[in-house]
């Protein structure tokens, strides 16, 4: 295929349909054509490498070129009988992806009628519970349960082709965002991996013609000038002396010598370069980030992390709650019976408004109020079952 500067990666996915256009060709590297790594890492046209954590063989569509060995040269050590293939991507069919889908809370219930701390909903949630999406290249995504709308967290990642590689992930509907627009984690640590560049191989693609043009030349030039002295010679030859035939055939003998001499050397200083520069060590183009390190720390995947005080400090918050609920912070209509045995009520500035035919007096009516913003518990001894004072059992909601 030939090469243009207008190059363009295709998104066939749903949500985003549009190319963009690179400047650059993008090759693909895996298990199935681990084999072209011999002949990728000795082209010296190799921009950048870049491991990929989200895309794979199914999410693109390849196209098979050939690899120009006439461009770019035969690798020493590599045997190579035609142009072998490479993968080449023309697009992405499957740039958003769904990693996985968790419950979002992972709650221990008890089902008996006695209190216990770990009924209180309260303590699954933030900053007390919460998670972290992990891919142990870049920094954790932090998720807080109740900013989530529905009841299982869906993990997506959305990856584009470029040169660094960039990709992001997400929760579905995290704080409204259904597509990770603002809420995610684009990854910002470098994906390099190591690139070097040989001698030979540069020379190969930039200047073996040159070489070959060079070589000929010299050995043209030798030819010439053996002709030329052959000519020379022949004229100058008397047919009638022999002593000048004699030395006339030995001057077109030294020349054939050293035209021979001449056209070897250039052959062979020509073949001497190219040994030296096989020789010389590679050069580093670019060198790697510690990707390595991390796929080996996280073991080649992403996790779901959570994360929570512990069931020492769980218990003892589980118990205030209990016995005094959790603060609210809003202006509301209080509903001082939506559990079974008790409800712990404290108010700012509580507003109690009587109804007409009650009759309460101001100072009962005041009294009433400080009562609220004080704090007081309203026991249900109408319900059955309700003890006052007794908290041993699960307060449960009604409703």
């Amino acid at each position: 295929m030939q090469d243009r500067w207008n190059t363009k990666i295709n998104y066939n996915d749903n949500e985003y349909t549009e190319g963009v256009y690179t400047g650059m060709y993008f090759y693909l590297i895996d298990e199935q054509s681990k084999d072209n790594l011999d002949i990728m890492g000795n082209c010296n046209a190799i921009h950048s490498l870049w491991f990929s954590p989200i895309l794979e063989r199914q999410d693109l569509e390849l196209l098979d070129v050939d690899y120009d060995v006439d461009r770019f040269g035969k690798i020493a050590g590599v045997s190579i009988d035609s142009n072998p293939k490479l993968d080449r991507i023309l697009a992405v069919n499957n740039c958003v992806k769904q990693l996985g889908s968790f419950p979002c809370y992972e709650r221990i219930r008890t089902n008996n009628k006695y209190r216990n701390w770990q009924n209180e909903s309260r303590l699954y949630n933030y900053p007390y519970s919460y998670a972290m999406v992990c891919d142990y290249i870049n920094q954790p995504f932090e998720l807080q349960y109740h900013l989530i709308p529905t009841h299982n967290i869906d993990i997506y990642a959305k990856a584009f082709i470029s040169d660094k590689g960039m990709y992001s992930l997400y929760v579905k509907n995290y704080k409204g965002d259904g597509n990770g627009n603002i809420e995610g984690a684009i990854n910002s640590a470098p994906l390099d991996m190591p690139v070097s560049s040989s001698a030979y191989s540069q020379y190969s693609s930039s200047q073996k013609a040159s070489a070959m043009f060079n070589m000929q030349a010299q050995m043209d030039n030798a030819r010439a000038g053996a002709f030329q002295s052959v000519a020379n010679g022949l004229m100058g030859v008397n047919p009638l002396n022999p002593l000048s035939v004699f030395g006339g055939g030995m001057n077109i003998g030294m020349t054939a010598y050293r035209t021979q001499m001449q056209i070897e050397q250039a052959i062979g200083q020509k073949s001497a370069m190219e040994k030296d520069l096989q020789n010389t060590p590679r050069s580093m183009i670019n060198s790697s980030s510690d990707i390595g390190f991390s796929l080996l720390n996280s073991n080649n995947t992403m996790q779901l992390v959570r994360m929570s005080i512990t069931d020492e400090y769980m218990e003892r918050l589980g118990d205030y709650f209990a016995l005094y609920g959790y603060k609210q912070s809003k202006m509301m209509v209080v509903n001082y019976r939506d559990r079974h045995y008790y409800n712990y009520i404290k108010t700012v500035g509580a507003n109690i408004t009587p109804k007409a035919w009650t009759g309460i007096p101001k100072e009962h009516l005041r009294e009433l109020k400080e009562i609220f913003n004080n704090g007081v518990t309203v026991w249900h001894m109408d319900r059955e079952g309700v003890e006052f004072l007794n908290y041993n059992y699960d307060n449960y909601e009604v409703d």
